[in-house]
């Protein structure tokens, strides 16, 4: 898989809310066309325990289409998270909110 164009802001559900934050890319696998998508990235769990990386996944195409079905516009975030966590914002950025 092959990620491009990452661009990445900061966000929060309100005063009080849980920050997360929102990147735009565009990846290709193989030789499939090159698709823009959207990851939505929450803060791990500090537990210390191991956990999935907390990350959601979409095609902006679909989304624009209004689809949001589980199995057509679902994408294992896992498989991204490696891939895009080092473009995400460091918590120490925003230590103040997390």
């Amino acid at each position: 898989m092959k990620i491009t164009n990452i661009t990445r802001e900061y966000h929060r559900n309100g005063i009080a809310g849980e920050p997360f934050q929102v990147a735009t890319f565009t990846m290709q696998e193989n030789t499939d066309p090159p698709r823009r998508m959207v990851a939505v990235r929450f803060a791990d769990d500090d537990s210390g325990e191991w956990s999935n990386p907390r990350i959601a996944v979409f095609d902006l195409a679909l989304l624009a289409q209004g689809e949001i079905g589980f199995t057509v516009n679902s994408w294992r975030g896992d498989r991204f998270a490696d891939h895009l966590d080092p473009h995400f914002f460091p918590k120490a950025d925003h230590a103040d909110c997390y």
